[in-house]
């Protein structure tokens, strides 16, 4: 008899190539489930718990950084760290992350670091508790000479918070000295960068980096809007990703000259800029050859609109501002054919049902989108004006049919006072019943708020195809699009 192999019995490098291989968001779980297998795997395993840190609160930041400060051995193994937290609403616990970072750094204890990314959620702009902390103006200094190999940068916050220091003492320059960058991400509010001279010593770096780019993430002040101008004259040759929020378009013609410029771009994410002017011509003779690797869209229904002749081929998209019977007259009359790849769809905003037509109710409304899109595996819908139990009701009704494919669905809801004595249970029950309508449905995440992160997720458990409990997780954004990304679609993850 053969004997039966096992996993530890593969050799080193086998064990290496798929520690390394597993996707950003499931790094550190299942690298776990991996590690405490056996004592084999566990030696073999260790240090690649450490090669990809991802902390979701402050908690485990401090936990984190603190036994790397305790055993500087360990940030010989750190290549990626990602940190996410609330400054506001965990701020009770006495620890300041971005001095512990700063420690990290300016020690030289994270000497291979190649992704450095700094996520601060908040909802609000002008408040901070005291002690939140600040990068110094050192910082980007410090991180070019102790983390040469730095190739990933993004960090998304309040910088009127961290990062006034920097843009005070004219440091934004020192971005030019990362010559080798694949992705940089500024996502800022209330922020000074957004005024002349902060914007113009950034493009001017910006300049210097733009051959090696693949990923550019910009989002500034949504009161200032600067201009877009000095981007948009730029060539980035292998540009794949482009995020570009609160910004002033001086016209039209200026951004299809950059869009011609860039026919590798696969992902691109744009949010509306002041006056509103749009992003794309309306010529569809244009259109039509225009990024023509272009998979993944989010932007407003108009600039979406003016894109229909390449929608067909789109793997995600992400639609903002849409109202009445616009998305549906694109589904039905702008594309008969549907969209036949699509694999994620998001409707952003509110989707209020007063903006339904009250002849088909948003049952129909969902149903007419699940027929036009049949191989859809995540969908995202928020519906403001409802409640968890009459979104749920909708969509639990018979006409809406199809989804055959859905796995995921991200669902958002009026939170306002409930009868039900526990909504977390009743989401879970309800979950049940449309995980038994929806056969290949695996998860429900509610996106209420969109900063109360983590989100709450029905997990749902099946023992051949028939569903057997739901049980409450904890979890991320939108997947698709976003599988190299450790939170998935939240908001300031690029």
């Amino acid at each position: 008899m053969l004997r039966r192999s096992s996993i530890d019995s593969l050799p080193i490098e086998l064990l290496t190539e798929i520690a390394t291989s597993i996707r950003l968001h499931a790094t550190p779980s299942t690298l776990l489930s991996l590690a405490i297998t056996n004592h084999t795997l566990y030696d073999n395993i260790y240090p690649f718990l450490y090669s990809q840190v991802i902390l979701r609160n402050k908690g485990d930041a401090m936990q984190a950084i603190t036994k790397i400060l305790d055993n500087p051995k360990l940030g010989r193994h750190v290549r990626g760290l990602h940190i996410m937290y609330n400054p506001i609403w965990e701020s009770k616990l006495n620890f300041d992350v971005t001095a512990g970072v700063e420690r990290l750094i300016s020690r030289g204890l994270l000497p291979y670091l190649r992704i450095f990314a700094f996520y601060a959620l908040s909802t609000l702009i002008c408040y901070y508790p005291k002690g939140c902390g600040r990068f110094s103006a050192n910082f980007w200094g410090n991180l070019v000479e102790k983390c040469p190999l730095v190739k990933d940068i993004v960090v998304s916050g309040p910088e009127v918070s961290f990062f006034i220091p920097w843009i005070q003492e004219s440091r934004a320059d020192e971005l030019r000295t990362f010559s080798n960058l694949d992705r940089i991400g500024l996502n800022f509010f209330n922020t000074s960068l957004a005024l002349n001279r902060g914007f113009g010593l950034f493009t001017r770096s910006v300049h210097y980096l733009s051959f090696s780019l693949q990923t550019l993430s910009l989002s500034l002040d949504p009161f200032v809007y600067p201009c877009l101008s000095p981007i948009l004259s730029l060539h980035f040759p292998n540009l794949k990703r482009l995020v570009l929020a609160s910004f002033r378009l001086n016209n039209t013609s200026e951004a299809m000259s950059f869009w011609r410029r860039h026919p590798n771009l696969e992902k691109l994410n744009l949010s509306p800029d002041d006056p509103g002017l749009p992003w794309f011509s309306d010529d569809s003779d244009i259109i039509q050859g225009l990024l023509p690797n272009l998979i993944h869209l989010e932007a407003d229904y108009k600039d979406v609109r003016a894109l229909a002749p390449i929608l067909p081929r789109l793997v995600r998209l992400s639609i903002r501002n849409s109202i009445k019977k616009e998305l549906l007259h694109l589904l039905e009359h702008v594309l008969p054919d549907g969209l036949p790849r699509l694999r994620s769809l998001q409707i952003q905003g509110a989707l209020q049902t007063s903006e339904i037509p009250i002849s088909m109710g948003l049952s129909s409304y969902i149903h007419s989108i699940g027929k036009r899109a049949p191989k859809l595996e995540e969908l995202g819908v928020t519906c403001t004006n409802l409640t968890m139990e009459l979104c749920f009701k909708r969509l639990l009704i018979d006409r809406v049919q199809g989804f055959e494919c859905l796995e995921r669905l991200y669902i958002g809801y009026c939170k306002r006072i409930s009868i039900l004595e526990d909504p977390r249970e009743w989401f879970l029950g309800l979950s049940f019943k449309l995980a038994q309508k929806w056969k290949k449905l695996s998860s429900v995440t509610s996106i209420s708020n969109r900063y109360d992160y983590p989100y709450t997720v029905a997990k749902i458990m099946r023992t051949g195809g028939k569903v057997t409990n739901v049980v409450a997780k904890e979890g991320n954004g939108m997947q698709i699009g976003y599988e190299d990304r450790p939170f998935g679609g939240i908001p300031g993850s690029g």
